[in-house]
């Protein structure tokens, strides 16, 4: 079974979003469903039979529709956290460099590796230097897979690869048959 790595491409991609859409801050998107629910009810009131009484299908309608953007927004705002979370951090610089930057490329075949590999040479550069040893692919692999673990943490999400969870759940299973007998 091919190695797939679920919780991976939804961060990736979560962080490609958050990064597009000018990295929103949660300030921002408060403001930003407050003026969503406000159109909503607005729109409400020009159909409303009654005067001073909302209609119940404008309310419920304005409710719904929160509840399909509330994934969004719970993703946005788990970036936001991981994001300030790493701040001044040495990982920071991975996140930024492979996540945040041109979102709309993180898409292509191979870039992330190809982010990995120009990120690990400038910071190479830099601590050669400063006379230190550079930083290594897997020791940038391992930063934003601690970034992917905090960002799936903060949202619930669970990390880790699909084949291990078949993996272990086999060897549980084969623990618990011989604690049987």
């Amino acid at each position: 079974m091919a190695k797939v790595e679920i919780a991976r491409n939804y961060v990736i991609a979560t962080f490609a979003r958050w990064a597009y859409e000018g990295r929103p801050t949660y300030e921002q998107m408060e403001e930003e469903l407050e003026a969503f629910i406000a159109r909503k009810a607005q729109r409400g009131e020009e159909q409303r039979t009654e005067p001073g009484k909302p209609t119940e299908a404008a309310v419920i309608a304005a409710e719904a529709e929160f509840e399909r953007k509330r994934a969004y927004y719970l993703d946005m705002q788990a970036a936001e956290k991981v994001y300030h979370a790493f701040k001044g951090r040495k990982q920071e610089i991975f996140l930024e460099y492979v996540y945040l930057r041109d979102p709309q490329d993180v898409f292509k075949r191979g870039e992330i590796s190809r982010r990995i590999d120009e990120v690990c040479a400038i910071v190479a550069f830099n601590e050669v230097c400063k006379l230190r040893r550079g930083r290594s692919q897997e020791s940038a692999k391992r930063y934003l897979a601690q970034i992917r673990q905090l960002f799936c943490m903060e949202r619930g999400i669970s990390f880790g690869v699909f084949e291990n969870i078949l993996e272990n759940d086999t060897h549980t299973t084969k623990k618990r048959d011989k604690m049987v007998e």
